[in-house]
Parts: C-alpha cells; sequence; structure tokens
C-alpha cells in the first residue's frame, strides 16, 4: 500500500488517514453552472432564453494526523453565486459574494481487513450566513446558500486490487439543517492508478428520507430570494451526479486533482454541470508501516 497512501501519491482514497503528524493542506475551486430546475414535484422549471444561474465555490482545507488511524480536519469556504432571469419582460441580475461556511472533520481509519480499508466519518458544518423569507425582507440581494448547521456521519470502504487498482466509496446520513430534510448521501468510484496521475470515474447520489414538513403543501413553505435556482430551500431534495477525475502527482509533496460532473436527475434542485480543480500538499510519511 505504500504507493497509495505515502505522500507521493495522485489519488488518496477515502477510508485512508494520514500518519502520526502528516499533513495536507489543500484550496479547491468549483464552478457550477445550472441548466435547468427541477421541482418538488419532478417538474422541469426552464430557463428562458438569457437566464442563468452560477455558483463558485474556493474551499480551503487543513487535515492533521493525531494518530496512524485517527485525522482531524478543518476548512472554510467562500461562494459567489450569479443569476439572470427576467419577470413580467425584465432581466433581473443579480451576484452575491461572500464567506458561506466553515467546517471540522473527523476520520478515524479501522484495521486494514485483506484487501479491505474501512473508516468512520463524521463532519460538521457551521453557516455563517442567516436567510430572511421574502416576506420578512425587501432585500434584492440573492442567498449564498441555505443557512443552518449542518452534520452527518457514516462510513468510508476501499477495495484494493493486486494491481494496486481500486475501488473507494462512502455513505452518509446527514442532516443539512432545520429547514431541510434529512437525507442518505452515497458515493462510489472506481480508480485506475499509475505512477504519476490516476483516472478515476464515479457517481454521487443524494436520496431524501422525505421528512420535510412541507411535503403535502410546498407552496406554503416560505421562500428566500435564491434567484434563478432551486438549488436551495429544497423540499426532499434528490440528484444522481456522475463525474470523472484525472490527478496528477507534481513533486514529493504535491498533486493536482481534476473533476467534472453532470448532475443528471434531480428532485427540488437543479440540473447541471459543474467543474473543480484542487491543489493539495500532502506530508505522510509512516513512523511503523507494519502497523497500518
Amino acid at each position: 500500500m505504500a504507493p497509495i497512501v505515502g505522500a507521493n501519491t495522485s489519488y488518496v482514497p477515502l477510508s485512508e488517514t494520514l500518519y502520526d503528524g502528516g499533513t495536507e493542506a489543500s484550496v479547491l475551486y468549483k464552478y457550477w453552472q445550472s441548466q435547468t430546475s427541477i421541482d418538488s414535484q419532478g417538474q422541469e422549471v426552464p430557463f428562458e432564453q438569457g437566464e442563468s444561474y452560477t455558483q463558485m465555490d474556493l474551499e480551503f482545507n487543513i487535515k492533521y494526523g493525531l494518530t496512524d488511524n485517527l485525522q482531524v480536519g478543518a476548512g472554510v469556504l467562500l461562494r459567489s453565486n450569479s443569476s439572470t432571469a427576467f419577470v413580467n419582460g425584465e432581466e433581473l441580475s443579480s451576484t452575491t459574494t461572500g464567506v458561506k461556511s466553515g467546517l471540522i472533520q473527523l476520520k478515524y481509519a479501522l484495521p486494514k481487513q485483506n484487501k479491505w480499508r474501512l473508516a468512520l466519518e463524521a463532519n460538521y458544518i457551521s453557516n455563517f450566513i442567516t436567510n430572511t423569507t421574502n416576506d420578512e425582507s425587501g432585500d434584492s440581494e440573492i442567498v449564498l446558500g441555505d443557512d443552518g448547521n449542518s452534520t452527518s456521519a457514516g462510513l468510508s470502504g476501499t477495495y484494493f486490487f493486486e494491481s494496486m487498482n481500486l475501488i473507494s466509496g462512502r455513505v452518509h446520513y446527514r442532516n443539512p439543517s432545520s429547514s431541510l430534510s434529512s437525507e442518505i448521501v452515497s458515493e462510489l468510484e472506481g480508480v485506475i492508478v499509475w505512477s504519476k496521475v490516476s483516472l478515476l470515474a464515479g457517481v454521487e447520489n443524494v436520496t431524501s428520507l422525505n421528512q420535510d414538513p412541507y411535503s403535502n403543501d410546498p407552496e406554503t413553505k416560505p421562500s428566500i430570494n435564491s434567484g434563478n435556482t432551486l438549488l436551495y430551500n429544497s423540499i426532499n431534495r434528490s440528484w444522481t451526479a456522475p463525474y470523472i477525475g484525472l490527478n496528477f502527482v507534481l513533486n514529493k509533496y504535491w498533486r493536482l486533482e481534476t473533476r467534472a460532473q453532470s448532475r443528471i436527475n434531480a428532485v427540488s434542485s437543479d440540473l447541471g454541470t459543474a467543474f473543480t480543480v484542487m491543489l493539495a500538499k500532502r506530508k505522510s510519511e509512516s513512523k511503523a508501516l507494519d502497523q497500518k
């Protein structure tokens, strides 16, 4: 496993942790472009010609290995949203930018069993924004996202083939906020690993547990100024989004990750495409590799 879990690797399995005293610092840029919206009944709400919605995220993260099996992490997310819509023939455009949220992560890797590695994970997101409903405020500025704190916990796992290629995935229970339904979030990807490059393909899925109190009467849910999108303030949201990625080793410690993703199936959300680039510096040298 040394080529996979050491510092000089193009791919880090989802269930892998840093060694004791190891560090990883990263910056991630994500660009999202909505193509159409799907309401809570599964009906398309198409954009008119000239309408659009984009989301740009800049995320800074740092991780630290407390032991060979326990990793902690923290991060902050900056976001910029832009919306263009036509209302009664009038074009309405708005852009908002700010610090949206902070993140705390915990991951504990269980002892490796044959070719399997499992890990327990927990995430806490504190949103720094507070949204007001359209009835409470005449503010025309669109929101940065859903407010309220989010918690999630679950299991990640990796299966290592003899060729050093692998399959990696995770399943989490997530409570995104007090105003949104709880949901199951899953991710599964297959990875081909070479010495300096890795190629991956996977799928991300969100399944609602249908706990939104407005499920039977969505029109009565208080609205917020989200702009020309249904990404926020959803009712039992769900989606499926396949993706492909290409990662590169830059030198002993640095790697570059790229990903293209398309959301192809959704309820109470948008369909669209996302492109992600992440630059990371990882320093993680085993003090006792045979104990991992």
